[in-house]
């Protein structure tokens, strides 16, 4: 007898509350964090570390991010997801993305999962059918809410993310080993420019 691993499907309603981000003004005297679009690889990784710079007394706290909050971007051409951890700084982000905040009476789910799901190339070939508008495409909530994800049991949930950050680690080392070679190979460049010109 085989066994086959449960799995739900359920609809991104039924396990978040989405709400829409702030569309906010830089303030010097800023303490949190104003998260858009252009802070993020198309990977929904942070590209730089950023700086505060929006008044947290000017925005509702149920707009600040609290870990295992996903930020999804609804807007533009990079529909990706990104988990906000303990680890972070505190952070709001702007009208491009939706808050996705699980309800607490919720199925046995990592929020770090359904970010890897979310990520997925199939899952955002579904997106991008719904997708709609010319000058500046985007997602509404319900369509979002409206889409099913597959969940499998905990112990499959974490697999899955054990392998996702064993692919990631040997991207980041074959980005390093790449820089490497390209700087070996600069300076030996470099070398022969100097044997042609002491030679000549």
């Amino acid at each position: 007898m085989h066994f086959v691993p449960l799995v739900l499907r359920k609809k991104i309603s039924e396990i978040f509350s989405i709400m829409t981000g702030l569309n906010l003004r830089p303030d010097k005297n800023g303490d949190i964090i104003y998260l858009q679009s252009q802070n993020f690889d198309e990977n929904g990784i942070l590209k730089t570390k950023l700086l505060p710079e929006v008044s947290r007394m000017k925005v509702n706290e149920q707009y600040i991010l609290r870990p295992g909050d996903i930020i999804f971007a609804a807007k533009g051409s990079k529909n990706f997801a990104a988990l906000f951890e303990e680890k972070n700084d505190p952070a709001v982000p702007s009208t491009t993305f939706f808050i996705l905040r699980k309800y607490s009476n919720n199925v046995n789910l990592k929020s770090e999962f359904v970010v890897w799901y979310l990520n997925q190339p199939q899952t955002q070939n579904k997106i991008k059918k719904y997708i709609t508008g010319s000058s500046i495409q985007s997602l509404t909530k319900k369509e979002l809410g409206n889409m099913y994800i597959s969940i499998p049991e905990i112990n499959i949930q974490d697999l899955i993310l054990k392998i996702e950050n064993k692919i990631k680690e040997l991207y980041q080392l074959n980005s390093k080993l790449t820089d490497l070679k390209n700087k070996f190979n600069q300076q030996k460049f470099n070398r022969q420019k100097l044997n042609i010109k002491v030679i000549d």
